[in-house]
């Protein structure tokens, strides 16, 4: 099993984009975050990517992809290794909330400025501008004659037992 993947690059609106397969950003995360993969099991490995990361990798694969499409203003070596390292890097901040830049530069060994200010911040609009392709309302929903009702829940931050048998429900 190969710790550095095979990445395919392809030409889409007459720019270099990077494309990664979602098994080899398992790997190449993990290798940024200096966990060493061989001899582990692939269940072990989604595990601790999704613990350092906060999604699996076929999640972030899209993102980086999704990414290279609507950031117009990418510098070509922001679409190479280096920028990928940088998306991930702004994942874990966002996701594990380092106490401090040290603790990050120290996860990803790189230097303390790459992790605040203008380093960090373009990435995390980066990764929000993705919201305009993830984030969409159901058209159905503003039927007022449809049955509605708001739910938050994701499951991660706490356990929710939802109710089987509903009186009214389906």
């Amino acid at each position: 099993m190969s710790i550095i993947p095979k990445n395919h690059c392809c030409n889409i609106y007459n720019s270099i984009m990077l494309q990664i397969a979602p098994a080899d950003l398992l790997l190449q995360g993990l290798h940024f975050i200096n966990i060493p993969a061989f001899g582990k099991s692939e269940k072990y490995l989604d595990e601790t990517f999704k613990k350092h990361f906060g999604a699996t990798p076929d999640v972030l694969a899209q993102q980086w992809i999704d990414i290279q499409k609507i950031c117009f203003e990418m510098e070509k070596s922001e679409k190479s290794k280096r920028g990928l390292k940088r998306f991930l890097l702004t994942h874990h901040f966002l996701f594990c909330k380092p106490k401090n830049r040290r603790v990050l530069a120290c996860r990803f060994n790189v230097c303390e400025n790459y992790c605040t200010g203008e380093h960090l911040w373009k990435w995390v609009r980066r990764i929000q501008a993705l919201k305009v392709l993830r984030i969409r309302w159901m058209a159905h929903l503003d039927d007022p004659n449809e049955a509605s009702f708001i739910l938050v829940l994701d499951g991660t931050d706490f356990k929710a037992w939802e109710e089987r048998n509903h009186p009214t429900l389906p």
